[in-house]
Order: structure tokens, then C-alpha cells, then sequence
């Protein structure tokens, strides 16, 4: 399904793979009603085989991606907090042509959007 996310190269070529999204944070999400679009950022990072002093794999890559979502036609979003971690994203072909986007929440918000197509806005890194 990763192969209906435009411009999703930017992210392969930074990671060298597209990555799941495991421990990324939401750290914003916008609607436009009058556009019918969202556009949500995320604080995405890789981990080393290297752990810290705590005993925590080390970060690296970290990078806030933006993705644009066209064409909104169904969303159910809950649980919205402080830092927003998510265990993964899942995007997923519909029977209907659409691409839904599942935010697998592990702490704040979870849900999802469906929506007609996704983009990905820009790719910048934090290093």
C-alpha cells in the first residue's frame, strides 16, 4: 500500500526504508474544511543497536515528516494528549480505491482517516 503514498521516496531515501512509524510522535494535525484536506507532522526517529547510560536504544535520523490527505471523507479520532505516541501508522488500500490512514496509538491519540490520496509535504531533518 506504501506504493500509493506520493513522494514517498524522500522518506526511503532518508531511512533507506519506509519505516512503520513505531514510537513516533503527532506533534501537529490540521484540518481545512474549505479545502477538505489535513496535514499532519511527525516526530519520526530510527534506533541504533547502541544503548544509552538508561539502558535505551539510541536515536538517530530524527527528522518531522509532514503528510498531506486529500479529499477527507471519513475520520474517527480519539484520545489526544501532551505527546501523542503511536505504536505504528497502517495505510491501506479500501475496496473503494481510497487510502486509509490507521494511527495505532500507544499513548494519546489513535483512530483513523480515510481520505483519497496522501502526500508527504516535506522531510526535515532534526540532526
Amino acid at each position: 500500500m506504501n506504493n500509493d503514498i506520493i513522494g514517498k521516496k524522500i522518506i526511503e531515501d532518508y531511512f533507506g526504508y519506509f519505516p512503520t512509524f513505531h514510537d513516533c510522535e503527532i506533534v501537529e494535525l490540521k484540518f481545512n474544511r474549505d479545502k477538505n484536506y489535513a496535514e499532519i507532522t511527525l516526530y519520526v526517529f530510527d534506533t541504533a543497536k547502541e544503548t544509552d547510560d538508561n539502558g535505551h536504544f539510541k536515536k538517530q535520523k530524527e527528522c518531522f515528516i509532514s503528510f498531506e490527505i486529500r479529499n477527507l471523507e471519513d475520520m474517527l479520532l480519539k484520545g489526544f494528549n501532551h505527546q501523542n505516541v503511536l505504536e505504528r501508522i497502517r495505510f491501506v488500500k479500501t475496496d473503494d480505491d481510497k487510502i486509509k490512514i490507521y494511527l495505532d496509538g500507544c499513548f494519546g491519540l489513535s483512530g483513523y482517516i480515510k481520505a483519497e490520496k496522501v502526500s508527504v509535504l516535506s522531510l526535515k531533518s532534526k540532526e
